[in-house]
C-alpha cells in the first residue's frame, strides 16, 4: 500500500479520485433542491405577510382592551380565589332565608295578639287622659289642703 510521505496516510485510490466530481455534483444538486424548497417556503411566508398585516390591523383596536385586561389580572385572580367560597356563602344564605321565613311565620301567628295589644294600648291611653283630666283639679285642691294642715296647731307640736 502506498502512503503519503508527509502524513503517512494512504493515498486515495484512482477510482475514488474519479468519482469525486460525481459526488461533488450530486451534493450540489441536493443543496440546490434544498435551496429551492427553502425558497418556496420563504416565498410562501412573504405572500402571507399582507394577511398578517391585516390581522395586526384588526388587533390594534383591541390593544387597549388587552392592556386593561392585563391590569385587571390580579382582580381576576382574586375573584377566581373567592369563587371557591361561593358554595359556603350560598349555603349560609339558604339557611338565613329559612330563618327569615320562620320568623315571618311566627310574626304572622302573633299578628292577632299584636292587634289586641294595640287596641288595649289605645284604651289605656284614653283612660290616662281621663285620669289626667280628673287629677288636674285635685292637685290644686291637695296643695291647698296641705297648706291648711300645716297651719293646724296640733300639727306644729309633733316633731
Amino acid at each position: 500500500m502506498r502512503t503519503r510521505a508527509d502524513t503517512g496516510a494512504p493515498l486515495p485510490a484512482l477510482a475514488t479520485a474519479a468519482t469525486a466530481p460525481v459526488v461533488l455534483v450530486s451534493g450540489l444538486v441536493t443543496a440546490g433542491v434544498r435551496a429551492a424548497r427553502e425558497t418556496g417556503a420563504v416565498l410562501s411566508a412573504i405572500q402571507s405577510l399582507p394577511d398578517l398585516v391585516r390581522a395586526l390591523d384588526r388587533l390594534a383596536p383591541a390593544a387597549d382592551a388587552l392592556a386593561q385586561l392585563a391590569e385587571a389580572r390580579s382582580t381576576l385572580d382574586e375573584l377566581a380565589a373567592q369563587v371557591r367560597h361561593l358554595p359556603e356563602t350560598l349555603e349560609q344564605l339558604r339557611m338565613l332565608h329559612e330563618q327569615v321565613v320562620a320568623v315571618a311565620c311566627d310574626l304572622r301567628a302573633l299578628e292577632p295578639e299584636i292587634q289586641g295589644l294595640a287596641e288595649t294600648t289605645a284604651a289605656l291611653d284614653e283612660s290616662i287622659r281621663v285620669l289626667a283630666g280628673a287629677l288636674g283639679p285635685l292637685q290644686g285642691t291637695t296643695e291647698r289642703v296641705g297648706r291648711l294642715v300645716d297651719r293646724l296647731p296640733e300639727r306644729r307640736r309633733r316633731p
